[in-house]
């Protein structure tokens, strides 16, 4: 009987916990991934079509830099997609930059996160100058296109309700 149940134990440890309920690690190396707590729960790239972690630095019709990052997670029909800007990045030195996530219309850094239910409604949550978030490079190898960082932010929809978006990380390569 005690063997029994140290074998249910043992298996309830190692089965018990599934790797979607982590967070990815920061590695350095491009391969850690990328995902963030969204009110509590972790979310990390799921399903959809066409790729569903995007990273660049890029440039704006009006000479400005920035960089992006954004995923997506498509399960139980239910999409999950969170964007996040930063203006005005310095593509040499990048390395323990923090960016304030406030107002898009501002010309400021941004952060959006978006729902869209099995019915195809669709909720847009963005930072503003008082739900607002940060984006902290800690790793950019120009060379290997390597780029990692954390981020958080707070955003509202149009309804006035809040979305949480917490622990962000990211370790992944530049497109």
């Amino acid at each position: 009987m005690r063997k029994s149940l140290i074998f249910l134990f043992i298996t309830f440890v190692f089965f018990g916990c599934s790797k979607d309920d982590e967070l990815t690690e920061i590695k350095n190396n491009g391969y850690g991934g990328v995902s963030s707590k969204i009110n509590g729960i972790v979310v990390k790239p799921k399903g959809g079509d066409y790729g569903n972690i995007d990273c660049r630095i890029d440039q704006e019709s009006n000479g400005t830099t920035f960089f992006s990052i954004s995923y997506s997670n498509d399960k139980n029909d239910i999409y999950k997609s969170i964007r996040i800007v930063a203006l005005n990045v310095s593509y040499e030195n990048m390395v323990d930059k923090t960016y304030s996530l406030q107002t898009e219309k501002n010309s400021e850094s941004f952060a959006t996160y978006a729902l869209i239910t099995n019915n195809f409604n669709e909720d847009q949550y963005k930072t503003n100058s008082i739900q607002k978030g940060e984006l902290k490079i800690l790793y950019h190898d120009k060379v290997k296109g390597i780029i990692a960082g954390t981020f958080w932010f707070e955003a509202i929809n149009s309804n006035g309700e809040i979305v949480k978006v917490t622990e962000g990380r990211f370790d992944t390569f530049l497109r």
